[in-house]
């Protein structure tokens, strides 16, 4: 394992139910970028197991087949979960598996939809991150990540002329 464990497995402790939680997804998501593939693996085996709703268990299953390097299982999850997954901020994820696996044109396309479903992604696409390698050269890359930001902006501007920022308490990047 590289670093510590990312005080995953102290944050999240093993009463957590995993079934209706957001970690059962995002502390397996953690511990395999802290490079702890093999407990990211057990941990998303395990989810497998339980009874999760399907849309849940293929998301989960993609992220295993990922973890794992099985390119088409991961693929075939990760489509079956797109389709049927409504929130926009998990559509987000299992976007970045097919951006992972060099799937571009699909990946800035679910992106896209990301972003129309009001889940503006503009900082995670220009933070670092391993998994967009490949799609940052793509053709439309570039499109995409101006639309975000123009309108990352223009809610950054309604945000802080409502003084949430001072509301809040916070620096607004």
């Amino acid at each position: 394992m590289h670093g510590s464990d990312s005080g995953v497995k102290r944050a999240l402790p093993p009463e957590c139910d995993t079934r209706t939680s957001a970690s059962f997804y995002t502390d397996a998501l953690i511990l395999f970028e802290d490079g702890d593939e093999h407990e990211a693996i057990r941990r998303l085996k395990e989810r497998e197991r339980a009874n999760l709703p399907e849309v849940t268990r293929a998301m989960v299953g993609s992220f295993r087949a990922l973890a794992e390097g099985i390119h088409d299982e991961s693929l075939d999850a990760t489509r079956r979960a797109l389709a049927h997954f409504p929130d926009p901020e998990g559509r987000y994820d299992l976007t970045r598996h097919l951006a992972y696996w060099g799937e571009n044109d699909e990946a800035l396309s679910q992106f896209e939809a990301v972003l129309e479903g009001r889940f503006n992604i503009y900082r995670a696409l220009t933070r670092s991150d391993s998994w967009l390698v490949s799609l940052r050269s793509h053709e439309g890359y570039e499109a995409l990540v101006a639309k975000a930001k123009t309108r990352y902006d223009a809610a950054k501007a309604a945000f802080v002329e409502a003084h949430g920022d001072r509301l809040l308490g916070v620096t607004i990047p």
